[in-house]
């Protein structure tokens, strides 16, 4: 009958259910402060037995269809999760601070990235970066070109082709102009903080 999320006291072994879903619940991320936590609710599998005509009727293939979620966020004391308003295509969130996280969505016809700011308070998000393509948004799988927030919380780090090429950008938290990291002829990918927020390493 659906899914559980509960929370356990390594020190005191008391557990907490902290929300439940009809369908399924996955995806789950820790808020830096450990108040709150963020997941996907209303994931479902939905099993399909097909036997097409060109193989028979004694073949059976199995599908499972997979059906996306929505983020949620709660108190991991519990009680009404807030359902936060990004589109179901959305990358997983990453947390920017206790309230905030970003996460990334590219528009069904390939040309569009854009780069979400949401606020766990209120469940709305606003656009805070964007790149248009004239033909497609073409990047490799594990490039890491989704929004990376810094260890204190002020930048977000993303990748971008812009000027051509896949390099590396940084901009405030909160939106604003990105800065180029590294120009050159060359791509920039996997690209990750130094845990005092003041450098980045990537592979060139």
């Amino acid at each position: 009958q659906g899914s559980e999320l509960w929370r356990r006291s390594l020190g005191t072994g008391k557990e907490t259910r902290v929300a439940h879903d009809d369908a399924g619940i996955g995806g789950i991320r820790w808020s830096p402060d450990g108040s709150h936590l963020v997941y996907s609710g209303g994931m479902r599998r939905i099993p399909h037995n097909v036997s097409p005509a060109y193989s028979g009727a004694k073949l059976i293939f199995a599908i499972t269809e997979y059906t996306r979620g929505r983020l949620y966020v709660v108190s991991t004391s519990g009680g009404t999760p807030v359902e936060i308003d990004v589109p179901k295509d959305a990358s997983s969130p990453r947390w920017v601070d206790a309230t905030h996280f970003v996460c990334d969505a590219v528009s069904s016809d390939y040309k569009t990235r854009t780069i979400y700011l949401a606020d766990t308070a209120t469940g709305k998000t606003r656009a805070i970066h964007e790149d248009v393509e004239d033909k497609f948004w073409s990047m490799p799988y594990d490039a890491g070109a989704e929004a990376q927030p810094s260890p204190n919380g002020r930048w977000i780090a993303f990748l971008s082709d812009t000027d051509g090429w896949d390099h590396l950008y940084v901009m405030p938290a909160t939106g604003g102009a990105p800065v180029e990291i590294g120009k050159g002829d060359f791509e920039s990918w996997r690209p990750a903080w130094s845990h005092d927020s003041r450098r980045m390493a990537f592979d060139a």
